[in-house]
């Protein structure tokens, strides 16, 4: 992801994915629960959907344009590529005394020009708020990262855009 810089780790004592995302100098870092990176996973696959015009698509044709997208973006990003730690000078979040922003809401909203936003907001006295502008393709590959990420922790999370595998043995359907 050319213009992101994003990295997620499974911590099994918090039993949360830790996200960090480098903005600017600083870098800012979000705990996901599994309710969230499930609401991650649909939000993202319903509003890719509409921005690919597929609504209209009959369901197996709809997963099938996703999951091609999906693996187009994944074979095109660099997950390889080391994270950027923060350097001594540089603050680690907008919330360094309390740790991550534990994440109670998300939205992904998209724009005309085909740019998406995703928004991580707290929850309570804390609503602070983290926005993340990213390209569609960077949006398959950031979900890619948190299924891969999810399985980690067994959380067996179902990727909406994934096209069922046939099983073994199973009769082949001829169209």
């Amino acid at each position: 992801m050319a213009g992101v810089q994003i990295a997620m780790s499974y911590e099994a004592v918090e039993d949360r994915i830790l996200m960090r995302h480098r903005a600017g100098a600083k870098q800012v870092r979000l705990w996901l629960t599994r309710r969230m990176a499930e609401q991650w996973l649909q939000a993202s696959a319903r509003v890719l959907e509409h921005v690919q015009g597929g609504e209209a698509q009959p369901p197996a044709q709809r997963r099938a344009v996703a999951q091609f997208n999906r693996e187009s973006a994944v074979q095109g990003t660099d997950f390889q590529k080391p994270y950027r730690e923060p350097g001594p000078e540089e603050p680690l979040s907008p919330w360094p005394a309390d740790g991550p922003l534990l994440v109670a809401k998300l939205t992904v909203t998209a724009h005309k020009d085909g740019r998406l936003d995703l928004i991580f907001a707290g929850a309570g006295d804390k609503p602070d708020q983290v926005k993340i502008g990213v390209s569609q393709r960077e949006l398959h590959g950031l979900t890619h990262m948190l299924t891969m990420t999810a399985e980690k922790g067994r959380w067996g999370l179902a990727d909406p855009n994934a096209v069922p595998a046939r099983q073994p043995g199973a009769p082949r359907r001829a169209n």
